[in-house]
């Protein structure tokens, strides 16, 4: 069961966002229990703990998290070099449940620790890649976008040479720079590094594929601030569906397209269908890090503006945004500033 959820390195799990995978790993989980090889209990945990984080589900994330945790310890040094392997992914996908807490400091720290036990132990070159990326993805959220670059683009050199082209992982990468540009404010590089992570996706995974709306999903966001709302709109319907069969009606994703179908509603002036769309997108649970909550909360302030009944929860809500924002610093300087600027306005 664990060696059909992972695809080949580790970086992306088709098994991703289906409810009969998670259910088949957490079976193998309680099955494996009978055999008390705390190796393969580990590896079936951290599965699950990497399935979680990647539905933004953070108290199953937890829960794992600590099974893993417990098991590693346990594991101690009966076998060590299974041991530190299985390590580094921990490290990784607790850094990884870090960020979706906003615990940026300790998400740090967690990928700094893989990858220094990584390049300790050697193997899998795949596997430093996943680190890189990782990292990568952090230092871009606190505003240290050429480091995020430069790890990001090794960690695409590494999956370009084992693994050609064409492979998913190399797509994670595409995506993950796709962000690079869109912290610049670089909309066409954004949409031309999406563009590329989107096509290797559909190609390798199928057009509805949980990865092909995290990619339509970015590019409604390109399309947004180009001003194309024509354009934006079925990207996030796409994405929207896609996460809808995969995680269900409230699985915390649908957070994502939520937002950009709102903010859209609201570039066309249609306030109340964006007010139900917001609305919906915050009620979800653990549905992203303090930023992405930010988001929806200023959006949300923003379609509440012409409702004088609800002016004290849109003033409530910006300034929960403004926080946000302040606190994630330079990374979210524009998002910030503008934040403020419809405050002062209002």
């Amino acid at each position: 069961v664990v060696a059909g959820a992972r695809v080949v390195g580790g970086a992306v799990e088709t098994a991703v966002g289906e409810p009969q995978a998670i259910a088949a790993l957490t079976e193998a989980f309680f099955t494996a229990e009978s055999t008390h090889d705390d190796v393969l209990l580990a590896r079936v945990a951290l599965e699950l703990m990497y399935a979680a984080t990647q539905r933004v589900d953070v108290a199953a994330a937890e829960l794992w998290s600590r099974h893993a945790r417990a098991l590693l310890d346990r594991i101690g040094d009966a076998r060590p070099s299974e041991r530190d392997d299985l390590e580094v992914a921990y490290l990784g996908h607790l850094g990884t449940l870090h960020v979706h807490n906003g615990a940026y400091a300790q998400a740090d720290a967690d990928y700094r620790r893989a990858l220094e036990l990584r390049q300790r132990i050697g193997g899998s070159a795949l596997r430093l890649a996943g680190v890189h990326n990782n990292l990568g993805n952090l230092l871009l959220r606190v505003g240290r976008l050429e480091d995020g670059q430069a790890s990001l683009e090794r960690a695409a050199a590494i999956f370009r040479e084992a693994l050609g082209a064409s492979h998913p992982s190399l797509a994670v990468a595409f995506n993950n720079l796709g962000e690079v540009f869109m912290r610049r404010g670089d909309w066409a590089g954004a949409r031309e590094q999406y563009g590329h992570a989107r096509r290797i996706f559909a190609a390798a995974l199928g057009p509805e594929h949980v990865h092909v709306g995290v990619a339509d999903n970015n590019l409604g966001d390109v399309a947004l601030r180009l001003g194309e709302l024509a354009a934006a709109a079925p990207l996030y319907e796409h994405a929207l569906a896609i996460f809808t069969r995969s995680f269900g009606e409230v699985g915390p994703p649908l957070a994502y397209p939520l937002t950009g179908l709102g903010e859209l509603r609201l570039a066309q002036g249609r306030a109340e269908e964006a007010r139900a769309l917001l609305e919906r997108a915050l009620a979800l649970p653990g549905a992203g890090s303090p930023t992405d909550l930010g988001r929806r909360r200023i959006a949300l302030a923003r379609a509440l503006a012409a409702d004088p009944a609800a002016a004290e929860r849109a003033a409530a809500l910006a300034e929960e945004a403004r926080a946000a924002f302040a606190a994630a610093g330079p990374a979210f300087a524009r998002e910030l500033a503008a934040t403020e600027a419809w405050i002062r306005g209002r």
